[in-house]
């Protein structure tokens, strides 16, 4: 099996990625000579490159529909063969891609109708309350003939490596736009994509406030370009002139490891935000409402999930809470700033 050429499509989502690498690393330690090349989204690329889990990493500029197919298509042929081919998305199109391509051994779970055209079809019922890094574990075990079966206290994610050079040219650039101090900080991702995941920008201005004036430290708010009007909002609302920065857009995702490998404690959901935070090494404090942490919390044995476990509708994983009145939202709701408050001081690590 060590001299295998392996063909592993990636997830698209940045969290998705991010629990990929514990697979990805446990393979690389078990198949230390196996050949692994990775096709992934342009723009989660740079993260595995950071990690250095594969021989080759191949960007994908489409990775939708058919236009997604034929890129893979055309990346796979311009590689020359492979023996094995695994999907991380339940991808009918990539599927149908690598079995055009004359990949023989295509293995992937049976979702979307992609059963007879994969090798070996995982089950989906399998996957429910698994944790996902878990799930992309027994896909590579699946596809290596494995009968070992990963659990969640033997995956690490795999270590970062960034030069002097790289450190200081971040550090340079947090001071320019405002963070003070590069050693210890505490990093908010105040805003995610799904509505019902929201904690409220009033909360994290709150929180924001209490941080800097308590426990004088400063705070950097973090996302995507999208995500800074959020963060502009937070800081109006939070009251403070100095110590909270914006760095919503401000670095790629290599970048904002470096940065984050700097922070004291993160707080956000269950996003890919917190997912980078734990790859590089945060304490973490992860506000959990409609997501399943059973399936997709962050990868850190450093962390504290925020968790109305006794809701009936907990982990509903909807984008949009479906209730109203007084039910509505209140996973998220009844979380109070002082909870958060409180266990991020806990998570705080001694100076």
């Amino acid at each position: 099996m060590n001299d295998l050429r392996v063909l592993i499509r990636t997830p698209n989502h940045v969290g998705d990625c991010v629990m990929s690498l514990a697979a990805l690393a446990r393979l690389r330690a078990r198949s230390p000579n196996c050949h692994i090349t990775l096709v992934a989204p342009a723009y989660v690329a740079e993260l595995y490159e950071a990690t250095r889990v594969a021989d080759d990493i191949v960007a994908l500029r489409s990775y939708h529909g058919v236009a997604g197919a034929r890129a893979l298509y055309s990346a796979v042929r311009a590689r020359g063969s492979f023996e094995i081919a695994m999907t991380f998305t339940d991808s009918l199109g990539a599927v149908a891609a690598l079995r055009s391509v004359g990949v023989r051994r295509v293995f992937g779970y049976g979702a979307n109708g992609r059963s007879l055209l994969l090798t070996r079809a995982l089950d989906t019922s399998a996957r429910k309350n698994r944790h996902r890094a878990l799930s992309y574990c027994d896909l590579c075990d699946s596809a290596l003939e494995s009968s070992e079966r990963a659990t969640i206290e033997s995956l690490r994610l795999p270590g970062l490596t960034f030069s002097d050079a790289d450190r200081s040219s971040i550090s340079e650039i947090a001071q320019e736009r405002g963070l003070r101090s590069t050693t210890s900080w505490v990093a908010l991702a105040p805003q995610a994509v799904a509505p019902s995941r929201r904690w409220g920008f009033a909360n994290y201005g709150r929180l924001c406030q209490r941080i800097v004036a308590e426990l004088g430290l400063e705070v950097g708010l973090i996302g995507s370009t999208n995500e800074a009007p959020a963060a502009v909002e937070v800081i109006r609302l939070s009251g403070c002139k100095t110590g909270v920065t914006n760095f919503c857009g401000a670095f790629g995702l290599r970048d904002s490891l470096i940065l984050l490998s700097s922070v004291g404690v993160f707080v956000g959901n269950d996003s890919g935000s917190a997912h980078l935070a734990a790859l590089a090494g945060a304490s973490l404090v992860v506000l959990s409402g409609p997501d399943n942490p059973l399936e997709t919390s962050p990868l850190s044995d450093d962390k504290s999930i925020i968790y109305r476990r006794e809701l009936p509708c907990i982990s509903c994983v909807r984008n949009r809470c479906p209730l109203t009145g007084p039910s509505h939202m209140l996973c998220m709701r009844s979380i109070s700033v002082e909870e958060v408050f409180e266990t991020l001081r806990f998570r705080l690590r001694p100076s």
